[in-house]
C-alpha cells in the first residue's frame, strides 16, 4: 500500500513540475509577442511622414 501512495505522489510531483513549466512558457511567449508588436510599432510609427499618425 505504502509503495502505491509513493507511486502517486512521484507522479502528482511530476505533474505539477510539467505545468509550472507549461505555464511558465505560456508567460515567456506572452511577453515576447508583446516585446515583438511593440517593436513593430514603433518602426511603424518611424516610417510614416510627420502628421500622417494623426
Amino acid at each position: 500500500m505504502v509503495d502505491f501512495l509513493l507511486c502517486i505522489v512521484q507522479y502528482v510531483i511530476i505533474m505539477v513540475i510539467l505545468a509550472g513549466i507549461g505555464i511558465l512558457g505560456g508567460f515567456i511567449g506572452i511577453k515576447l509577442r508583446k516585446s515583438k508588436d511593440a517593436k513593430a510599432a514603433s518602426a511603424k510609427a518611424e516610417e510614416l511622414p510627420e502628421g500622417a499618425g494623426k
